[in-house]
């Protein structure tokens, strides 16, 4: 157990004093001439937040992601065999396939939306189709006709490569 850790008074003095260090490193390291532009203290016991784990927790996932036999010397032989037990464990718990089912209903949903689209688009071909022989006297709306057609004709084109291309 810390000290720091009892109650919020020892705990703010602890952060006083560790600030206080730094002060006194900082002049040191300026009278020196020997400086470091950031100050990290490493503190294998000391508690982040911002990720819920213990300093030297974070240290050894940085190292395992980076180079993942880094550290295995300090893995004991009953982590490693936990490890190959969750291994084996994960594949029989019903989440696995439930996110293999989600992903599925996720890649499907992005089809069915580029699908949607390129039907919306040939209808719109249809309609401007249909609008054309319905009012094919008028030059000026023939042409706007025939653009449009051509721009949606483009675009559900363009939908049904997409749609293609995930396959």
């Amino acid at each position: 157990m810390n000290v720091c850790d009892l109650d919020d008074k020892l705990a703010e003095f602890c952060r006083q004093m560790q600030a206080m260090r730094s002060q006194v490193f900082e002049a040191n390291c300026q009278a020196a001439g020997a400086c470091f532009n950031e100050v990290f203290y490493y503190q294998p016991s000391m508690f982040s937040m911002s990720n819920n784990q213990f300093t030297r927790k974070t240290v050894e996932d940085f190292y395992r992601f980076t180079e993942p036999t880094a550290c295995l010397a300090h893995r004991s032989a009953r982590t490693a065999e936990i490890a190959a037990q969750n291994e084996v464990l994960v594949q029989k718990c019903p989440v696995t396939q439930l996110q293999k089912f989600k992903d599925m209903l996720g890649y499907a949903r992005a089809q069915v939306a580029q699908l949607v689209r390129a039907v919306y688009f040939g209808l719109m071909v249809v309609m401007h189709a249909v609008s054309l022989m319905a009012f094919g006297g008028d030059a000026e709306a023939a042409d706007a006709a025939i653009q449009a057609m051509g721009m949606y004709f483009g675009l559900m084109f363009e939908e049904i490569g997409k749609t293609l291309m995930a396959f």
